[in-house]
């Protein structure tokens, strides 16, 4: 029977949806899941293991091209609300603010 990574354990998440999930790691685990942009917030220690503590790892806000986003696209094809909608209002230049007169017309 194979061992059940971390990694396992998110992606069993984000495929019923889920952007959140918490677990106990330790600091080097923490380190290299904050480097592939998950979110990570100390919960507090284990009872029993003084080198782990735990901690809620959300990949909701993860951003495009992390490793997190891919979990977050995974989540999306059960909630598709979970990916920010391309609104093409966003995407419009607002006009400049200057008319080209400059100072000396006044």
């Amino acid at each position: 029977m194979e061992k059940v990574t971390i990694r396992d354990r998110m992606l069993m998440c984000a495929e019923s949806g889920e952007t959140r999930i918490k677990l106990n790691l330790y600091k080097k685990q923490v380190r290299t899941l904050i480097d592939e942009g998950y979110t990570v917030q100390k919960i507090g220690p284990v009872v029993n293991y003084p080198e782990q503590s735990a901690y809620n790892i959300d990949w909701k806000d993860a951003v495009e091209g992390s490793a997190a986003y891919e979990l977050l696209k995974k989540a999306a094809e059960v909630k598709p609300e979970l990916l920010p909608q391309n609104d093409e209002s966003d995407s419009l230049v607002p006009p400049s603010y200057s008319t080209g007169g400059g100072w000396a017309e006044i």
